[in-house]
């Protein structure tokens, strides 16, 4: 991600935490939320949340539970009931979404923003005392690895906006345990004002006092995987040590903040005010050196700027290396992937065809000594995706065998993370070493960029850390020291402008050594003319046009640059003859893609989401976070909108 990117990023999640959050018009506060938990064999977890409420001008209470599929699978089986001063009062169910909900009725299923909610209406016009007692079932919340079992949940998110006086839970086994010493429980929150405990073999508690709105109350769990005979493994990778040693690290911070919540509040305003106006004037000279580095090194310019440009800049590149020197540097790795099969498809290494929504692929015996690294690097792993389905399919006849969808290669890079992340890294020097000895990039140049990537990475967590002490030490010392305040402000808005100066000129910095030499950058301007003729070629008036064979080629460097689906429709609008399924016979590529006579536009689009899905599958499983902490979302209370908003709704999933 560009440098500029990275501090607009940061700037607007400042602003937003600065502005806050919009708030309800309803006045809401716990006396108490209890969370009842009973923890089940097959790995789901049976929860019962009891609130004790004080409700003002209210028609509708909610909560949310953000969908994160690698944390868990569902929420099924909500219920509602009152309870207040003994009663039980079932609420009726409703099966779509409503900003407001009728009462006695409730909602539980997907809301409008895409998230689990449980709402229901309570139609509150003045002041009461209310107590709710809300269920559901969270599949697949248990995770476990080969050494342990592990429930990582977030019971609050960070977005509910109810305050509490207390909040307290009980969270049961589904057997117990041979030695309360083989259960490791931590609780996070922010202001470190809670506890938990094992409380004998079966049972955790948990509670917390003066819960503030907006802040995140979430338990993490260790088990031995014996009492979890009953599910899956998530992973046989061992992770106890691993999630210790996060947690000792998570303590020694929290420690850390007490330490500091207890200093002289005086001290702490004086010392961040000298710190914060100190680091502005050591910075100002920053300042100087990047406009000297910048006049040092003049941004190095194309030869000629062009509109369009008709024929391919280099005849010789790959997807991959086009990709590479069209977007200075970089690449998307699932564009690249969809456009190589592309050429390896005209390349007569493989054989695609469409059939409905299924891309099936046959890998042909051709030597492919002749072909380029990152061209090796796809065959590569679809001949590992087709042996991996042979392993697992030995009831299968031969002929069944050999055919290979985009389904399974997805599966094979799930199952085998490491590959793909492997083949970015490969792609990335590929994509350098080939543009490097064509001349268009310099390794050398680029490595001088590094330092000042470094630099910019360095002045972000300061300028983050500058307004982080400012903000605390107000908030924390406002009320003792209340006339040095407007020092602090003063120091720290000035460090503040200081630094985004250096980081807009080092971003600059970083573009001007990004490693592409004049050559380089007049293939980059002809590669981006080549890019907006394609976008455009349909409404040129021009005499004579590509053949249409050419155009083969030509798609597949669309694929790299995402317009793939725009070139088809227009190649459909010049070229009258891809309606004759003979001509499109003719051709390689487009007979893979032919449907009923015509072009299947689809065809680019399942590929590129498979590839998309490859990507993101990949990256998700080799993070190697956690399980199930996902689920606290937002909550809160609303009171009725206009007719026309209560009208839209949306159906239980």
């Amino acid at each position: 991600m560009k440098i500029r990117k990275l501090i607009g990023i940061f700037i607007a999640s400042l602003l937003l935490i600065l502005i806050g959050t919009t708030k309800s018009d309803a006045s809401l506060h716990l006396t108490n939320l209890d969370f009842d938990v009973q923890i089940n064999e097959d790995g789901s977890m049976d929860v019962t949340e009891t609130w004790d409420i004080n409700i003002s001008e209210t028609n509708t209470l909610y909560k949310t539970f953000e969908i994160d599929k690698e944390k868990y699978t569902a929420i099924t089986d909500f219920k509602v009931s009152e309870i207040t001063n003994g009663t039980n009062k079932e609420f009726r169910e409703t099966n779509v979404w409503k900003h407001h909900i009728d009462e006695n009725y409730y909602f539980g299923g997907i809301n409008q923003d895409g998230e689990y909610e449980v709402a229901w209406g309570v139609n509150v016009t003045s002041n009461a005392k209310r107590k709710y007692e809300i269920s559901y079932r969270v599949i697949d919340a248990i995770k476990k690895y080969g050494d342990c079992a592990e429930l990582y949940w977030q019971f609050i998110g960070d977005r509910f906006e109810i305050t509490a006086d207390k909040i307290t839970g009980t969270i049961k086994l589904p057997v117990s345990v041979q030695n309360k010493e083989e259960l490791r429980v931590w609780g996070h929150t922010k202001y470190l004002n809670g506890e938990i405990y094992v409380t004998d073999e079966k049972t955790i508690q948990f509670h917390l006092e003066d819960y503030t709105a907006n802040e995140y109350v979430e338990v993490r769990i260790l088990m031995p995987t014996y009492i979890m005979n009953n599910i899956e493994f998530t992973s046989l990778e061992n992770k106890e040590a691993e999630i210790l040693e996060e947690e000792e690290k998570e303590a020694s911070a929290a420690n850390e903040r007490r330490a500091k919540r207890d200093r002289q509040m005086k001290i702490t305003i004086i010392a961040i005010t000298s710190i914060v106006g100190l680091i502005g004037i050591v910075f100002i000279n920053g300042i100087r050196k990047n406009i000297k580095a910048l006049k040092e090194n003049p941004k190095i310019k194309p030869e000629m700027e062009l509109d369009y440009y008709r024929e391919l800049p280099d005849k010789t590149a790959t997807p991959l290396e086009a990709n590479f020197i069209l977007k200075k540097g970089t690449f998307d790795l699932s564009e690249t992937i969809s456009a190589t099969i592309l050429n390896l498809t005209l390349k007569g290494y493989i054989k695609v065809e469409q059939v409905e929504k299924t891309i099936n692929i046959e890998i042909l015996n051709k030597d492919a000594s002749k072909l380029q690294g990152d061209e090796i690097y796809v065959l590569e792993l679809l001949k590992n995706a087709q042996r991996n389905k042979k392993s697992k399919s030995k009831t299968e006849n031969e002929e069944t065998k050999q055919i290979l969808t985009m389904k399974d290669v997805e599966k094979y890079t799930k199952q085998k993370p490491e590959k793909l992340i492997k083949m970015q890294k490969g792609f990335e020097e590929i994509a350098k070493n080939t543009s490097q000895n064509k001349g268009k990039y310099d390794k050398k140049i680029a490595k001088k960029s590094e330092t000042y990537i470094s630099k910019a990475i360095g002045y972000i967590f300061l300028l983050i850390a500058v307004i982080m002490a400012v903000i605390i030490g107000i908030a924390t010392t406002g009320e003792f020291v209340p006339k040095m305040i407007k020092y602090a402000l003063i120091a720290g808005s000035f460090t503040i402008i200081v630094l985004v100066i250096n980081m807009i000129l080092i971003s600059k910095l970083i573009n001007r050594f990004n490693g592409f030499t004049s050559k380089g950058i007049n293939e980059q301007e002809q590669w981006k003319a080549f890019k907006k003729y394609m976008e455009d070629f349909s409404l040129l008036d021009e005499k004579e046009v590509p053949q249409l064979v050419i155009w083969e080629k030509y798609l597949v460097f669309a694929t790299a640059f995402g317009i793939a689906d725009k070139v088809i429709k227009q190649l459909k609008v010049k070229y009258p003859e891809l309606n004759n399924q003979d001509t499109i016979n003719n051709m390689v590529l487009f007979a893979a893609m032919s449907n009923s006579g015509g072009l299947n536009t689809n065809f680019i689009s399942s590929l590129n989401t498979s590839t998309s899905h490859m990507y993101s599958s990949t990256y998700s499983s080799g993070s190697g976070s956690g399980g199930g902490f996902s689920g606290g979302g937002g909550g809160g209370g609303r009171w009725r909108r206009s007719e026309e908003e209560d009208k839209k709704t949306l159906p239980l999933y």
